[in-house]
C-alpha cells in the first residue's frame, strides 16, 4: 500500500486527501528523509498488540524483574532507579534534577488536585509542565508506572503547540519505556501493563487523551516505532493534529 495512504489513515484522514494538499497540512514541517526509511516497514495485523508480542514467560530472563506486582507504591524513590534507567535507555537523557515528581495517596491525591483548581473526577496522575510538578495515585507499580511515565513526558519536554500533539508526544514516551523494560528484561511488570491498556480509547469521555492515545496507537499499527513517534512528534517534523 503507498506510503502516504498508510499514513493518511493513521492521522485519520479521509482518503481523498493527497500529499500536496491535506497531508501536508496536516505534517507540516515533515521532514520525509526522516520518515523515508520506515515507509517500506510491513503493516501488521491490527488484531496483534503492535506495542510488544506476548512471549512465553520462560523464553525471557527475569534477573532484573525484582518488583512484587501486588506492593502498592507510595513514594517516587520506590521506583525512582527503575524509572531512570529505563527514561535513559528510550531517550538517552538522565531524567532532570528540576522535576518534582510525588506519589500520593487518594486523599492526598483529592486534596491536591482541588487544591489547584481541578475539577470533575480525581485523575490518577496529572501535572504541570511550567513548574515541573507531577503527581501520581499509589498504587501498584504497574497502574503507577502507567501514569508516570505519560506524566514525564509532559514536564520533561518543552511544551508544544498543539495540545493533542503534547498528548501524543507523552503516550509515545510510554509506549517507548515499556518497549525498553521489556527489552531489558521487567518482563512480568510489562505483561501486566499490557493488559490493562487498551487497545482503543475510542469513546472515551476525555476526548484529547483518547485521540492522542489512539493516533500513537494506530501509528505503532502501521510499523512505526514508539521512538520514531516521539522523535517526529518532540522535534516538530510530524503532527497527529
Amino acid at each position: 500500500m503507498n506510503f502516504n495512504i498508510l499514513l493518511t489513515l493513521a492521522l485519520g484522514l479521509p482518503l481523498g486527501c493527497n500529499s500536496q494538499s491535506g497531508l501536508e497540512s496536516k505534517i507540516q514541517g515533515t521532514n520525509i528523509q526522516k520518515v523515508e526509511r520506515i515507509k517500506n516497514k510491513p503493516v501488521q495485523d491490527p488484531n496483534i498488540n503492535p506495542l510488544i508480542q506476548k512471549p512465553n514467560i520462560q523464553e525471557y530472563s527475569e534477573k532484573n524483574d525484582k518488583y512484587n506486582l501486588n506492593e502498592v507504591i507510595i513514594d517516587f524513590n520506590e521506583v525512582r532507579t527503575l524509572v531512570n534507567r529505563i527514561y535513559n535507555s528510550f531517550t538517552g537523557k538522565k531524567l532532570s534534577n528540576d522535576l518534582d515528581i510525588k506519589i500520593l495517596l487518594e486523599i492526598e491525591m483529592i486534596q491536591r488536585y482541588r487544591r489547584l483548581g481541578g475539577k470533575g473526577p480525581i485523575p490518577k496522575g496529572f501535572s504541570n509542565s511550567e513548574s515541573k510538578k507531577a503527581y501520581i495515585k499509589a498504587g501498584n507499580i504497574c497502574d503507577v508506572l502507567i501514569h508516570l511515565f505519560h506524566e514525564i513526558g509532559h514536564i520533561d519536554e518543552k511544551p508544544l503547540e498543539k495540545r493533542l500533539d503534547e498528548e501524543a508526544q507523552s503516550y509515545a514516551l510510554l509506549f517507548g519505556c515499556f518497549e525498553e523494560m521489556k527489552r531489558l528484561g521487567y518482563d512480568s511488570i510489562v505483561n501486566e501493563i499490557l493488559e490493562r491498556l487498551p487497545d482503543s480509547y475510542e469513546g472515551h469521555k476525555d476526548g484529547y487523551h483518547a485521540k492522542a492515545y489512539d493516533k500513537v496507537r494506530n501509528l505503532m499499527k502501521l510499523g512505526f516505532t514508539a521512538h520514531e513517534i516521539y522523535d517526529g512528534i518532540s522535534g516538530r517534523d510530524i503532527s497527529v493534529e
